[in-house]
């Protein structure tokens, strides 16, 4: 776990304020301070925090990050251009807003009775709201847990308490949800269980399981400070959706632009919202922001470079997995004391009550058809727009769908299961909803008695596109009939002119395929993730979309259990711990032992199929793009009973870090995910006596001419033994840098940046290696820029 350094200054000082304005009982309570995960076992990476956010507050006018926001690919910064990027970053943050009343004190707004805590996705531009100390506590002592359940041990053995039937990392954060003003807050428990899997069909998912119960906590310390009921309770789940934060920049002077440039999506088959950038300034043929420079455009999406030729690509979004029906009010007109919810008869929220108090929105039983509201909008989520707007419980947002008889919009109803239920408005493109960020769904209204509690399970889910077979509803034109569209895939019309030159395919992904971050055979756009989250949470292999019978759609989430199952989950076999050193004669040696070979007689039913063969990848950048350099077949070991493979490859040369990683491949051609990534700076073993020591480029001439993420600037001395100091000094005489060296390695690199923190200026320079011993060498070198 890591503590948010921004706020942990701030702890002392907000505990003492926030008790001070306690009751005597209350005083003794403290929370825990704010701490973050980062969910980085898949390919999908984020960052939750046991104050409720994820990723970030909201923030609209970032520049950049050390961590993750729905990050896809992974390991995505890099420097291009002498420019620092943060990469491929696809939201601007996202929570959950929790309000209710209780009973018999009402109020749905701001300044009335009505209680709310937002736990993260407040703020407006660079004004983000952190809701740790002001809305949510972390429960003291037990606001965060990280848990591994690894198929190998650290060692590269098989690790005998390995659970098939759970994922690979489960981080557990658990915060109460007050108010800086206890009498405002509302006394709910947030427990949230985050789950990932490295393996290639399930690694573009992060599932997230929400337990809300009435503990009457108002502190953050696991005590129950008021015992009473809740009534009109709402779960509002947010996201802020923004593909991507490098493209963006790339076209917008480095600035996010998180609207106009993207387009958002309603896909009732899966109960998913996602956004996707599909024209810019309304020119489709810049769908994914393609990099400008028409010779760079097509090497990259040909090498898959810098993440390859589309800049904006993901379609990011979120699909409910599960949500809670048994504790759902019952809203009744005609029988006061059978009536639930005071507040939703007095504010006639309930659409299309005939003179009997019935209406088709309503189940069999009197509890609302979900979800409550589907708000997607153009209001920035700052606090006075969520009390008025976005979380107003008088207010329900979205489109109703309507039986034929009342449809005189013609809006489309997927099927009759959707009759009485919301979804979202999507008003088209421009200065519309259907241009912003923010998604959510919201479930309600509940009552929940002291100690009752209520569940759900939200999917995060990220492809490379959409499938363009498939109906959603959005888009850059939606019309006021909001028919549906098919999705936008990439095989997609692009073209790219800058000063005088053009590169133009009619179709992307005939031409150039998928980026190799896109890793599975079968899981590369936003509803093939979505489906697999769907498949990990129930247990169960389920149609598409496509085959379902009218009226009986395979996924529907009330119908799904309260928890997940995720034990028909077929897992490759794991890649290997592998021992990776350069060699005294300038290789790179890549070792590993025979452990995983029985993995498959552990778990005969579950492995995708048997081991075949290992394959070794090696790359320049830490996200990619990934060379095969070779594959050894299973069974294929030394005489000590060691997989080896050596990288004889001159051109990568002393003192260049590069990645590899090692997969295991089965029978069938499935292989694991590159979970032993790993990096190697390329080096000697030092010199046994000093003697002559060399520079690296002499001269330097604008750039190095090594590879890798700011390798540019590096200058390499070579001929080094164990223990020495290098100082280097002006033609002046002035010292500009002293590099002390005490590894057994031939070669230290130096970025040019002095004493001073200042970059290196161009000139001669005079250096003098200096041993403990009293040995020394001297040498220069020339640096021209």
């Amino acid at each position: 776990m890591k503590v948010n350094k921004l706020y942990h200054f701030k702890t002392i000082i907000l505990i003492t304020i926030f008790l001070g304005t306690l009751p005597v009982k209350a005083q003794l309570s403290v929370f825990d301070e704010q701490q973050y995960e980062i969910m980085d076992r898949g390919m999908l990476h984020n960052t939750v925090y046991n104050s409720g956010m994820i990723g970030q507050a909201w923030n609209l006018r970032l520049e950049s990050t050390h961590i993750p926001f729905m990050e896809w690919p992974p390991r995505s910064s890099f420097t291009y251009n002498a420019i620092e990027y943060s990469g491929f970053q696809n939201s601007v943050g996202a929570g959950i807003y929790v309000s209710a009343n209780e009973d018999g004190k009402w109020g749905v707004m701001e300044n009335t009775n009505r209680l709310a805590s937002f736990a993260g996705a407040v703020g407006k531009t660079n004004n983000n709201e952190p809701p740790w100390g002001r809305w949510t506590y972390p429960i003291n002592g037990n606001s965060l847990k990280v848990e591994y359940n690894l198929p190998l041990n650290e060692n590269g053995t098989l690790n005998s308490s390995y659970n098939p039937n759970e994922a690979e990392k489960i981080v557990t954060t658990k915060w109460a949800m007050s108010d800086s003003d206890v009498k405002r807050g509302v006394g709910i428990t947030v427990t949230r269980v985050s789950r990932q899997w490295s393996f290639p069909d399930y690694d573009d998912i992060i599932i997230h399981e929400y337990t809300l119960e009435n503990t009457g906590d108002l502190t953050g310390d696991g005590v129950t400070d008021t015992v009473r009921t809740l009534v009109d309770v709402m779960a509002q789940f947010v996201y802020g959706f923004a593909p991507s934060m490098y493209g963006s920049q790339r076209y917008n002077s480095y600035y996010w632009e998180i609207r106009e440039n993207q387009t958002s999506f309603w896909d009732p088959s899966y109960w998913m919202q996602y956004n996707q950038v599909i024209s810019v300034l309304g020119d489709t043929l810049l769908a994914g922001r393609p990099e400008p420079d028409p010779a760079n455009f097509q090497l990259y999406s040909q090498t898959g470079l810098y993440g390859g030729g589309l800049m904006s690509p993901a379609a990011p979004g979120f699909a409910m997995l599960y949500y809670n029906t048994d504790k759902l009010e019952i809203i009744d007109y005609k029988d006061s004391t059978r009536n639930q919810s005071y507040q939703a008869v007095k504010y006639d929220l309930i659409e299309k009550v005939d003179s009997n108090g019935n209406s088709y929105t309503l189940d069999e039983s009197g509890r609302p058809l979900q979800p409550w509201s589907a708000y997607n909008g153009k209001d920035p989520t700052h606090l006075s727009k969520i009390w008025d707007n976005i979380h107003r419980f008088d207010d329900r947002k979205g489109e109703l769908y309507v039986r034929p008889e009342d449809n005189d919009d013609n809006i489309w109803v997927p099927g009759d299961e959707w009759i009485g239920r919301l979804c979202p408005i999507f008003e088209g493109g421009g200065d519309k909803d259907n241009d912003h960020p923010m998604r959510s769904l919201t479930f309600g209204p509940y009552r929940l008695e002291h100690g009752q509690s209520i569940k759900f399970a939200v999917a995060e889910v990220i492809g490379y596109g959409a499938k363009g077979d498939h109906n959603v509803v959005g888009g850059l034109n939606p019309g006021p009939e909001k028919q549906p569209i098919k999705g936008t895939s990439w095989h997609k019309h692009i073209r790219v002119s800058q000063n005088g030159q053009t590169a133009e395919t009619l179709d992307y992904l005939a031409d150039y395929g998928y980026p190799d971050y896109v890793n599975s055979p079968t899981v590369k756009t936003v509803q093939d993730a979505a489906h697999k989250a769907f498949e990990a949470y129930t247990g169960k292999t389920i149609p598409l979309p496509e085959q379902w019978a009218s009226g009986s759609p395979a996924i529907w989430p009330e119908d799904n259990p309260s928890s997940g199952a995720y034990n028909n989950i077929p897992i490759p076999i794991p890649a290997p711990a592998v021992e990776i050193v350069s060699t005294a004669t300038g290789e790179v040696s890549l070792s590993w032992g025979r452990y995983v070979e029985q993995f498959e007689t552990n778990f005969p039913t579950r492995v995708t199929g048997k081991l075949a063969r290992f394959n070794i990848y090696r790359a320049d950048y830490k996200m990619g793009p990934w060379k095969l350099l070779g594959s050894v077949e299973k069974g294929n070991v030394d005489s000590d009973g060691f997989y080896k493979f050596m990288d004889s490859d001159r051109t990568f040369k002393i003192e260049e870090s590069k990645f590899y990683s090692v997969t295991s491949v089965d029978e069938f051609g499935n292989e694991s995910g590159k979970t032993n990534f790993t990096q190697l700076k390329k080096t000697i073993g030092a010199v046994e006596k000093l003697g002559k020591v060399y520079v690296v480029p002499n001269p330097f001439v604008l750039n190095s001419g090594f590879i890798g993420n700011d390798a540019e600037r590096m200058l390499g001395f070579y001929g080094l033994p164990r223990k020495c100091t290098i100082y280097v000094f002006s033609f002046s005489g002035q010292r500009v840098m002293t590099i002390n060296h005490d590894v057994p390695e031939y070669s230290n690199n130096w970025r040019q940046v002095t004493v001073n923190h200042q970059d290196l200026a161009s000139g001669l320079y005079y250096f003098v290696v200096a041993t403990p011993e009293g040995e020394r060498s001297t040498g220069k070198f020339i640096v021209i820029k």
